[in-house]
This record gives structure tokens, C-alpha cells and sequence, in this order.
């Protein structure tokens, strides 16, 4: 799988190159950032992680389409000693390597897509099995299919809304009638962009969920799941972007102020509401 894959980027990157000579609309992005935690929906999922991306695909002047692979991998609570998932007391927590395949389409500010989640614990990587936990062969790997909309791009107004909903892969919880169901979690997103002198920019999100879904551990109906502020700042030299960022966030699911403190790492994500980190980012 791991050859299939590299020789797929390969080809990807030699017609990309070619499409570059020939004035062909191709392009090509490479990079990643390197994060002091790795934070996802205001969720704690890691230690210190280098996030690598690769990006392929065509431009139009108004259309799109492009083929993206990003990964994470570093330390499980800052320990580098096992790539296996880690236990805390009767807490299971992956902090695992990870692996995303993100195809989309883009047109006049509108994008669609689908995202395969690979977490390498031992699942299948084709198994988009919906089973519990306590299945004597547990998955997790998921399908989310997605859409956002930029509304820089026609209305010139920095605003960003994602809906994203997981339709494949494990995601489910137990119904009152003790029945494991999907739950086809979904997180729905708003970020605003200021721009600020010296080419620093800061992003201001917003994220709920509808439902009862993976973001609030399958608890509420309705929960605004985490609230966030990023500042980062841009330089370039010659071919090569760098950023380096800041950001904080605040899990509000079940936030008040017993809850509301920076938990040690090793604590179940969900129980942590406040979280911070800093990173570098290279992109060429």
C-alpha cells in the first residue's frame, strides 16, 4: 500500500511539472507545520506533532479541482516510546499516526469533497465497518463528506463556513434501546479573517454541532464545540512561505467552572476545555 501510494504522488508531481512547461494549469503544494499539541475541534488528540500536506491539482479561472494527503504523527502526552494507543486508568485515548485523502471540487468560491481518515492502530485500511467499540474487531477508520463556501471570492467578505458530516467508518453510540447506530456526527464551522499590518493575520472560529455526534463524545443534541483564535504571521523568501501561529481554543461542551481548566495530557480529550499551542509552518 505504502509503495502504491508513493507511486501515485510521484506520477501526480511528474505531470504536474510537465503541465508547468506546457502552460497547463497545474499546481502543486508542499509543506507542513510542526504544532506543540495537536488539537482537532477543540478536542486534544496528541503531543508535540510534525502535520505534513501535499496538494495536487488543477486551476482554472474559476474552477478547481485538487487532490490533497495530510498526516500527523509525533509524540503520545510528549512520549515518543510507542506508536501504540496509549491507556490512562480506564481511559483509552489514540494518539496515533494519521492519515487523510482529501479529494474536492472547487467553483467560484463553493467547494465539495469527501476525507478518508486512516488512524494506524491496526484497523483495516478498506473497513468502513459502523461497530462498537466492544466488537471483538473494533474500526476506526471514517468517510466524511463535505462542503464550504469562501465568501472572499465573490463578495470580497472574509468569511469562511465548512459543514462536514462522517457518512462511512465507525461513528455510533447506543441508542435507549441499547441498539449500536450511526450517528453520521456532524461539525459546522464559520472562521473570519482580520488582516493586519505587517502581513499577520488573525482568525476568529466558531463550531457546533446539530446533533448528537463524535464532538461531544455522543452526549448532547446540541453543543457549540469549540470557540478559537489564531494569530499568525507570513514571510516568504524566494519560493518558500513560512508562518508562524499561535492559537488557542475553548471547548465548550459541558464547560463550567469546575471544568473550566487546562487538564494535564493524558486526560481524555473531551475533558479538556481550554488548550493552547504554538507552530511553525513551511510551504513551498
Amino acid at each position: 500500500m505504502k509503495k502504491i501510494a508513493i507511486f501515485f504522488l510521484l506520477t501526480l508531481c511528474s505531470t504536474t511539472i510537465f503541465g508547468q512547461k506546457d502552460s497547463i494549469k497545474f499546481y502543486y503544494e508542499a509543506g507542513g507545520e510542526l504544532v506543540s499539541a495537536y488539537i482537532s475541534h477543540g478536542h486534544y488528540c496528541g503531543g508535540l506533532s510534525l502535520q505534513p500536506k501535499v496538494c495536487l491539482g488543477y486551476m482554472g479561472e474559476k474552477i478547481y479541482f485538487r487532490f490533497e494527503m495530510w498526516g500527523s504523527v509525533g509524540a503520545s502526552d510528549w512520549k515518543f516510546s510507542s506508536l501504540n494507543p496509549s491507556y490512562t486508568g480506564s481511559e483509552k485515548t489514540f494518539f496515533v499516526p494519521e492519515l487523510n485523502i482529501s479529494p474536492s471540487f472547487g467553483f467560484f468560491g463553493a467547494n465539495i469533497g469527501f476525507t478518508y481518515y486512516y488512524y494506524f492502530d491496526g484497523s483495516g485500511f478498506f473497513d468502513f465497518r459502523n461497530v462498537s467499540p466492544d466488537d471483538p474487531k473494533p474500526n476506526s477508520t471514517q468517510i466524511e463528506v463535505w462542503g464550504q463556501y469562501d465568501f472572499e471570492t465573490l463578495l470580497h467578505f472574509p468569511l469562511l463556513f465548512k459543514w462536514q458530516t462522517i457518512v462511512g467508518g465507525f461513528d455510533g453510540y447506543y441508542d435507549s434501546n441499547g441498539n449500536f447506530t450511526r450517528a453520521f456526527s456532524t461539525n459546522v464551522s464559520f472562521q473570519y479573517t482580520f488582516s493586519l499590518p505587517h502581513i499577520i493575520f488573525l482568525k476568529l472560529g466558531l463550531e457546533f454541532s446539530p446533533w448528537k455526534s463524535q464532538y461531544t463524545d455522543y452526549d448532547k443534541n446540541f453543543s457549540v464545540n469549540c470557540i478559537s483564535a489564531r494569530l499568525e504571521k507570513k514571510w516568504k523568501k524566494k519560493t518558500t512561505t513560512f508562518v508562524l501561529f499561535t492559537q488557542g481554543f475553548i471547548n465548550t461542551c459541558n464547560l463550567n467552572k469546575e471544568t473550566a481548566i487546562i487538564n494535564a495530557a493524558g486526560l481524555t480529550k473531551f475533558n479538556q476545555k481550554l488548550n493552547g499551542i504554538i507552530g511553525l509552518g513551511i510551504w513551498l
